[in-house]
């Protein structure tokens, strides 16, 4: 295997013909029947009664130095740096074992337990004081984070963070109030987009000075109608075509975009066809329209009474027409028609 005076490390680096150990990746096999080291300790306590065996690349045959080098269990080749990586990655790991992979000294270890959804909230609260960025982003994002960890990371100086934080599905209400107020205008974007965010909140960005932010609030579907209909008069482009495709939008709104006739508005008609909250006397209105771009938009729409589906699959525009058939509140005689009318069936 070579020279016993030379450091193990630099054996692993002759051997493999890399140019350092950090290039050396083990395997993982069930039932190995060469170079196995037993699953014992937190093996066993991932897996009990499950024979699994960590081995090394078949290179080595069976000689590996990192199973005869001195026992420096950080090293990235090591099987068991790589037991702990796996079982800080499997979501089915047990709770006591990720309590003890959150103390663990390798920062890519606790990196990867902070991120385990089925992580205890009391180990995340600890995760959320560790000195590793990425680790508190991972904390940050876990919706396993409870609420004291969360309050805690709303003022954390990394600005991944708290973005991390408001991206959380699990974000209180309370958490994303005190985010409100961050500097970092796309942390507030995040606030903005949240389905949690309450009303307060959603009034407060409304007024924000930057217009990202009120883009977001205009899209977010548990924003109130008050707001919605203030922002129909709005002179950002942006923020009337998130209006308009946000269910949550007042029907009056939706029929003010379905009638106007300006071509440069042929846009926001096109949103207004295909939200399910546009009214069905507009939806039949602009099922006769010239453009066949609305029309497949009101075709699709679930709202779509089923006599104007039936209409649509004799449609000119045989995309139209296949988008009606392809529509959820489409009756199967209907879908059958298409298939007799175009020779084909709904793709």
């Amino acid at each position: 295997m070579g020279d016993s005076r030379l450091p193990w490390h630099t054996m692993v680096a002759m051997a493999s013909g890399s140019r350092g150990a950090n290039q050396y990746t083990p395997k993982v096999t069930a039932g190995a029947k060469a170079a196995a080291v037993p699953a014992g300790g937190l093996l066993g306590q991932i897996a009990p009664g499950h024979q699994t065996t960590w081995r090394c690349d078949e290179v080595w045959g069976g000689n590996c130095p990192l199973l005869i080098g001195p026992p420096d269990w950080s090293h990235p080749g090591h099987p068991r740096l790589a037991a702990k990586l796996v079982a800080a990655s499997d979501p089915d790991c047990l709770p006591s074992v990720l309590e003890r992979l959150g103390r663990d000294r390798d920062a890519k270890v606790r990196e990867l337990t902070a991120r385990n959804t089925n992580c205890p909230p009391r180990v995340l609260l600890k995760l959320s004081r560790d000195i590793v960025p990425l680790v508190r982003v991972n904390t940050a994002g876990n919706p396993r984070s409870g609420p004291g960890t969360l309050r805690r990371l709303a003022q954390d100086p990394q600005r991944g963070v708290r973005l991390a934080l408001v991206e959380n599905p699990s974000c209180t209400p309370e958490v994303l109030e005190i985010c409100s107020l961050d500097h970092e205008p796309s942390v507030r974007c995040g606030v903005a987009s949240h389905p949690a965010c309450p009303p307060k909140v959603m009034e407060l960005l409304s007024q924000d000075p930057e217009l990202d932010v009120r883009r977001d609030v205009a899209g977010n579907p548990a924003c109130p109608a008050p707001i919605l209909e203030t922002f129909s008069q709005a002179h950002d482009w942006n923020i009337l075509c998130n209006l308009a495709r946000n269910p949550s939008c007042p029907a009056g709104v939706l029929t003010q975009f379905a009638r106007d006739t300006k071509y440069k508005r042929l846009t926001l008609r096109r949103y207004a066809a295909g939200n399910p909250s546009c009214p069905e006397p507009e939806l039949q209105r602009m099922a006769r329209s010239y453009d066949q771009m609305t029309r497949r938009e009101v075709a699709g729409n679930p709202r779509c009474p089923p006599k104007q589906l039936e209409r649509f699959v004799r449609d000119s525009d045989i995309r139209v027409a296949a988008v009606a058939a392809n529509n959820p509140n489409c009756p199967v005689h209907i879908r059958a028609m298409y298939q007799l009318v175009h020779g084909t069936k709904p793709a």
